[in-house]
């Protein structure tokens, strides 16, 4: 006889209170995977792999063309932004094989339950582009931020060089 199967398979599904925190400066250039980078975000489709990066290290966060959907790095732990005057997230990101790219730049305030977005850029290219978005609404405790990429159809997503600190980053 034949065995019909669902198609759904699940494993190691988990759900816990998110007591992480994450300190200000945060800067992750991808060049360190086991003992820094894997463990500061969740990230979803998201995965680090060896390519042209924007600092020099050789490895990205990389996001493949995910079937016409918004995928996110979302980063693992709470932040405490109260007493920073001027917090700001900025990154490098291009598309691997050209191509236009959209963005939506989110922070959260209650545990990702609701998200708002920060800024919704697009840009084309091969080449790096940097961005930034302000955290200045943001200056409590308790904030996760997450960079959503929108993958449609063909080319890679690649971030590197993602900052969380108290200033703008000069470009």
């Amino acid at each position: 006889g034949a065995t019909q199967q669902d198609g759904w398979h699940l494993d190691d599904v988990e759900i816990y209170n998110n007591t992480k925190t994450t300190t200000i400066p945060f800067f992750d250039n991808v060049a360190n995977v086991d003992s820094f980078s894997q463990k500061a975000w969740i990230a979803g489709a998201f995965n680090i792999k060896t390519a042209n990066d924007h600092s020099g290290d050789g490895q990205v966060w990389a996001l493949p063309p995910e079937g016409g959907t918004w995928n996110y790095l979302t980063l693992a732990g709470k932040l405490n932004l109260a007493g920073a005057p001027d917090p700001y997230l900025s990154f490098w990101i291009k598309k691997a094989e050209g191509g236009n790219g959209y963005l939506s730049i989110e922070a959260s305030n209650d545990a990702g339950l609701t998200w708002n977005v920060l800024s919704n850029p697009s840009f084309s290219g091969t080449q790096y582009t940097w961005f930034e978005a302000s955290l200045l609404n943001y200056a409590q405790a308790n904030v996760i931020v997450r960079i959503g990429c929108y993958s449609p159809y063909g080319g890679q997503y690649y971030i590197d060089d993602i900052l969380i600190d108290n200033a703008p980053t000069p470009k």
